[in-house]
C-alpha cells in the first residue's frame, strides 16, 4: 500500500486535486490501522515491533508532511488565481486608460507600454514556472518586474502634472503588491515541491525499506516452520518404526486405531498442505483438536495457510494499486493538456502586446529622427537667409543702376566717366553676388546630401570625408565655437553605404559629446578618423569630455535612457544609433569610456552595405541631382 500512497502524493503534487488528497488521507488511515492490527499479535519478535514501530513513526511523519505541503500548494494557488490575477486586471484597465488618454505625450505612452511588456512578460515567466519550475524563469520575472516598477516611478513625475497622480500612485502600489506576491507564489511553489520529491519520498523509501525487511523476516519463519513440520514428521515416522519393531503384537492389535487416530490425520493434513501450496481454497486446517503432534503438525499448517492468505492479499492488492495508478495517469495527461493550452493561449496573447510596443517603438523612434531633420532645416534655412539676402540686394542694385544708364543713354547724356562708375559698381555687386550664390548652393548641396537620403535611403558611393565636411558645413552655425571637431578621415576612403545614417550617426554623436561629455566644460575637442581593414571600415569617433560611468555605459542604448532630461535630452539617440549601426549597416558598434577619460565609439562598418536596390548611385550622378 506505501508505493500506492506514495504514486497519490505524487500524483497531488502535480495537479492538486481534493479527491486525490482525500485519497491520500484515506490511505494514510488505513495504512496505520494495519500497522496498529499487526503490531497487536502476540507472536511478533522484538525485531518485528522495532521495525513495526519504525514504518508507524515513517508513516505519521510522511502524513504531517503531506499535510503541510498541501497547505502550501493551496495557498500558492489561491495567490496565483485569485489575488494575483485581481491586481493585473487593474494595471491592465489603468495601463489601457492612460494610453488612450490624448493628453499625453508619445514618449509618456511609449514608457507606459515598456512597463506593461516587462509586466506581461514577468506574468508569462511565472506561468511557465509554475508548470516547469525553472530558477531561469523565475529570475526572469524578477527582473521584468523590477524594470517595470522602475519605469512607472520614472513617469509618475509626469503623470503628476497631467494630473494622473491617483492613478499613478495606484498603480505603483499595485505592481510593488503583485511583485510580493509572485515571490510568495516562487517560495510556496518550491517548498512544496522541496518536501513532495525530498522529505515525503524519503518517508515513503524508509517505510518500503522496513516493509521488505518485516517481509524478508516472515518468509525466513515460513521456511523454519516447513524446516520444523518436516522434522517432526520424520521423528513421528521413526517413532511408528520403533514402536512397530518392539510391539508387533500391539501394533497389530491397536492397527485399526492406528489407521483411524494416526494415519487419516497425517493423510488430511498432508491433503491440506497440498492444496494450499496449489492456491486452492482450504475451510479449515484438521487435526487442530488433537493436544499431541498430530495437534502440533495442523497447527503449523495453519500458521502456513494464514501466510498464503496474507501473500494473496499483498497480490490483490498491488493489482488494484496498478489499476488506480493507469486511471489518475490518464486524469493527470488531460490536466496537462489543458494546462498546456491555457499557457499556450497567455503565450500568444503576450506575444502580440510585445510585437504592437515594438511597433509603436519604432513609430516614435520615426518620429525623433523627423524631429533631428527639422531641426536641420532650420539651421540650413538661418544659413541661407544672409547669401540668399546679399544675392538678391546686389540684384536689385545693379537693376536699378541700369535703368539710370538706360535713361542715360536715351537722353544723350552718357559720359565716360558715368559708365566707368556703373561697370565698377556692377563688376563688385556680380562678385558680392556670385560669392553669395555659391556659398548658398554649398549649403543645398550639403543640405541634399543629408535629407534626400534621409527619405529615401537609397544604397549610395560616397566620399566618407566629403560627406563629413558637407555635414559639418551645414551645422556651423549650430554647434557652439568653443567646441573644435576635427575630420581626420583620409582622403581616398569612398564605400558603398547610406549617407543619410551616416548623418543620423554623426549628428547623434555630436549632440550626445555636447549635451553631455561637455557638461559644465569650458571647451572641447571632437575627432573623427577611419581606416580601412579588409572588407570593413572601421570608423572612430572620440571626445576628450567628462566620459561615463559603468551604470550609465550598461544602460547607454536603452530606449528613453538619459541623465539630462530636465535640459531636452529624450533617451532615444544612442538607441536609434544602434539599431542604424547593427540593423541597417549591419555593423558592431563598441563603447570605451572611463570617467574624466573622454569617450570613445569605434563602429565595425562593412565597404559595401546590403540593400534591397539593384542600383547604386555614383557620385557623379549625386553631383547631378544635387546640381539639378
Amino acid at each position: 500500500m506505501i508505493e500506492q500512497l506514495q504514486r497519490y502524493i505524487i500524483l497531488y503534487a502535480d495537479a492538486g486535486m481534493p479527491s486525490i488528497y482525500d485519497k491520500v488521507t484515506n490511505i494514510s488511515v488505513e495504512l496505520s490501522a494495519k500497522l496498529a492490527l499487526i503490531n497487536s499479535a502476540q507472536t511478533n519478535t522484538a525485531q518485528q515491533s522495532k521495525i513495526l514501530l519504525s514504518m508507524q513513526q515513517s508513516i505519521d511523519l510522511l502524513t504531517e508532511q503531506f499535510v503541510r505541503a498541501s497547505e502550501d500548494r493551496s495557498e500558492r494557488d489561491l495567490l496565483l488565481h485569485g489575488t494575483s490575477l485581481a491586481l493585473i486586471d487593474r494595471l491592465e484597465l489603468a495601463f489601457a486608460k492612460l494610453i488612450s488618454d490624448e493628453q499625453l505625450s508619445e514618449q509618456l505612452k511609449y514608457q507606459l507600454l515598456a512597463s506593461q511588456m516587462n509586466i506581461l512578460s514577468a506574468q508569462k515567466s511565472m506561468l511557465l514556472y509554475v508548470t516547469s519550475p525553472d530558477s531561469k524563469r523565475s529570475k526572469d520575472s524578477r527582473k521584468r518586474l523590477y524594470q517595470a516598477l522602475q519605469l512607472l516611478i520614472l513617469v509618475k513625475p509626469q503623470l503628476e502634472q497631467l494630473g494622473k497622480q491617483d492613478i499613478a500612485q495606484g498603480m505603483i502600489a499595485d505592481l510593488r503588491s503583485y511583485k510580493s506576491k509572485s515571490s510568495q507564489i516562487f517560495r510556496l511553489t518550491r517548498g512544496y515541491l522541496f518536501i513532495f520529491n525530498g522529505v515525503i519520498a524519503g518517508q515513503a523509501s524508509e517505510f518500503s525499506r522496513s516493509s521488505n525487511e518485516l517481509k524478508n523476516i516472515s518468509l525466513n519463519q515460513r521456511e523454519l516452520l516447513f524446516l520444523e513440520f518436516n522434522q517432526r514428521v520424520n521423528k513421528f515416522s521413526d517413532t511408528l518404526k520403533i514402536s512397530a519393531a518392539l510391539s508387533v503384537i500391539m501394533g497389530l492389535f491397536f492397527a485399526w486405531y492406528t489407521a483411524r487416530g494416526i494415519v487419516d490425520p497425517l493423510h488430511q493434513i498432508t491433503t491440506t498442505l497440498s492444496s494450499l501450496s496449489k492456491g486452492l481454497d482450504v475451510e479449515q486446517i484438521p487435526g487442530l483438536q488433537y493436544k499431541n503432534e498430530i495437534g502440533a503438525m495442523a497447527k503449523s499448517a495453519q500458521i502456513f495457510k494464514e501466510k498464503n492468505n496474507q501473500t494473496e492479499q499483498l497480490l490483490i492488492e498491488a493489482k488494484q494499486t496498478a489499476q488506480v495508478l493507469l486511471e489518475n495517469r490518464q486524469q493527470l495527461k488531460l490536466h496537462q493538456e489543458n494546462l498546456e493550452e491555457m499557457v499556450h493561449q497567455r503565450t500568444q496573447e503576450l506575444e502580440q502586446s510585445i510585437v504592437t510596443l515594438k511597433e509603436t517603438q519604432t513609430q516614435l523612434a520615426k518620429s525623433e529622427r523627423m524631429a533631428t531633420i527639422g531641426n536641420m532645416v532650420q539651421g540650413v534655412a538661418h544659413e541661407l537667409n544672409t547669401p540668399v539676402g546679399l544675392a538678391l540686394t546686389a540684384a536689385t542694385h545693379i537693376y536699378s543702376d541700369s535703368n539710370i544708364m538706360a535713361d542715360k543713354v536715351n537722353d544723350g547724356k552718357l559720359t565716360k566717366d558715368s559708365l566707368t562708375e556703373y561697370l565698377d559698381s556692377t563688376i563688385s555687386l556680380t562678385d558680392s553676388m556670385s560669392t553669395s550664390l555659391v556659398k548658398a548652393a554649398q549649403l543645398i548641396k550639403s543640405f541634399k546630401l543629408v535629407s534626400v537620403n534621409e527619405h529615401q535611403e537609397h544604397l549610395q558611393q560616397f566620399n566618407l570625408k566629403d560627406h563629413l565636411n558637407n555635414l559639418l558645413a551645414s551645422m556651423r552655425r549650430s554647434i557652439d565655437k568653443k567646441f573644435h571637431i576635427s575630420n581626420l578621415i583620409a582622403d581616398d576612403i569612398v564605400i558603398d553605404s547610406y549617407p543619410g545614417v551616416f548623418y543620423q550617426i554623426y549628428t547623434n554623436f555630436m549632440n550626445n559629446s555636447i549635451l553631455h561629455g561637455f557638461d559644465g566644460l569650458d571647451q572641447g575637442e571632437i575627432t573623427i578618423s577611419a581606416v580601412i581593414e579588409g572588407d570593413n571600415l572601421i570608423l572612430d569617433y572620440r571626445d576628450n569630455g567628462i566620459g561615463m560611468d559603468k551604470q550609465t555605459q550598461h544602460n547607454l542604448y536603452e530606449a528613453f535612457f538619459t541623465t539630462k532630461r530636465a535640459r531636452g535630452g529624450t533617451g532615444l539617440g544612442m538607441n536609434i544609433v544602434q539599431a542604424l549601426v547593427n540593423d541597417k549597416l549591419h555593423g558592431v558598434i563598441k563603447l570605451t569610456s572611463e570617467l574624466g577619460q573622454g569617450t570613445q565609439y569605434t563602429l565595425t562598418l562593412p565597404l559595401k552595405a546590403q540593400s534591397s536596390h539593384a542600383e547604386v548611385t555614383s557620385p557623379e550622378t549625386l553631383s547631378a541631382n544635387v546640381n539639378s
